[in-house]
């Protein structure tokens, strides 16, 4: 959490005061692997690191989050991820939203 100082106007921090502040932010660039079984999907979400060793890189994949969701959940996921990629879609001149 953070906040203005009134005196100094600089941003102050503070520790985090309700369960959702510690909610982490995932960032990943593949989905690696997804399966299903027994009413379960799952998903392993893998980012792509660069290593270099003096001359010499090398990409690495790396798992950062693995997504357990029951089948029926998955349709809510579903609706949310088309929801912004239609956001991301470029109206035809002339339309309005």
């Amino acid at each position: 959490m953070f906040g203005v100082n009134k005196e100094t106007n600089k941003l102050r921090f503070e520790l985090a005061a309700t369960p959702g502040d510690l909610a982490p932010f995932i960032y990943f660039d593949i989905v690696g692997s997804q399966g299903a079984g027994n009413g379960i999907i799952n998903m392993t979400l893998e980012a792509v690191r660069q290593i270099s060793s003096g001359a010499t890189a090398a990409s690495e994949r790396v798992v950062v989050a693995n997504l357990t969701i029951p089948f029926a959940n998955i349709q809510n996921l579903k609706e949310a991820i088309d929801s912004v990629l239609l956001m991301g879609t470029p109206m035809p001149s002339g339309a309005s939203s």
